[in-house]
């Protein structure tokens, strides 16, 4: 589904309609989704209700609190108007249903249902950064309450991937790590840090680099090309036109003494750490999928 332009990831199903696997939290999000479609319904109303039954010292209670936060946010997510001018009112709304799946995530964190609160989390944040990337014009909005918001999104990355590390859900932790970085890129970018923004687009190239197959492998070809290229051209033999003579003039070279002068000693030096680097880097991500595939 869509929320504020940006994709919105069903987790457990799309808001309104979620997926619960015990019956009892099927039926208490029956009930709370119904009372959120009740004509008279206040959903900031419904939101302190929720406030008070986490509160609550009977663990039953808690739970029901936490699927009227549930019930709360999927309303105001399910009923956004996508194409509306976003309003100080729309933020406030907005501000509700990440704050009310933050809470519920709280909630089944406490009660030990850690993939509900993983979950939970996770959309926590997915509000937050849906909101960063449909403001193009910060300086309408209350700038300390943008940053209070954005901070409690950080919060929701960072619990959702502590909570995804205790249950070993690593790939899980790798994405959400990769959505928290872009999403601190997008907040650089609003807040006008040019440093920090600077910082973490050389972090999301190298980091998304770093970890492609394809990317390190025609990286890996490129430098051994260049390499017999530069070894050729450093002990003065004529440039190759065909790869066979290309790799011959290699093979001579590296039978040859090698030249002594500064310039050449440290152009061989920089080939070889590089080279070391990327056959590593090779390995080590060709290693890293075959396990992940074991």
């Amino acid at each position: 589904m869509k929320f504020l332009g940006s994709t919105f990831e069903a987790t457990r199903g799309v808001p309104m309609q979620r997926n619960f696997t015990r019956p009892i939290l099927k039926r208490e999000y029956r009930e709370a989704i119904a009372m959120t479609e009740a004509s008279d319904c206040d959903l900031a109303d419904l939101f302190m209700e929720g406030v008070t039954d986490t509160n609550d010292d009977a663990s039953s209670v808690q739970s029901r609190g936490a699927m009227k936060f549930v019930a709360v946010a999927d309303r105001i997510v399910g009923d956004f108007e996508q194409d509306q001018r976003l309003t100080d009112d729309d933020v406030e709304r907005i501000a509700m249903a990440l704050n009310a799946y933050h809470f519920a995530a709280n909630t089944f964190r406490r009660h030990q249902q850690f993939e509900l609160s993983a979950d939970f989390y996770t959309v926590a944040a997915r509000v937050g950064f849906a909101l960063a990337k449909s403001i193009d014009r910060p300086g309408e909005f209350d700038a300390r309450r943008l940053a209070s918001l954005f901070d409690l999104t950080d919060r929701s990355y960072m619990r959702a991937r502590a909570v995804c590390k205790e249950t070993g859900a690593d790939d899980r932790v790798q994405q959400i790590f990769i959505d928290n970085r872009d999403f601190r890129l997008r907040r650089a970018s609003l807040e006008k840090h040019r440093y920090q923004q600077l910082v973490l687009s050389c972090w999301r190239l190298l980091s998304g680099y770093g970890t492609s197959l394809l990317r390190i492998s025609m990286s890996f070809l490129i430098w051994v090309m260049l390499l017999a290229h530069v070894y050729v051209w450093l002990h003065g033999l004529a440039a190759p036109r065909y790869p066979a003579a290309l790799w011959e003039s290699l093979l001579q070279t590296l039978g040859e003494t090698r030249s002594t002068t500064p310039k050449s000693v440290f152009i061989d030096g920089a080939l070889r750490v590089s080279g070391f680097f990327w056959t590593a880097l090779l390995g080590q991500l060709i290693l890293q999928r075959v396990l992940a595939r074991a």
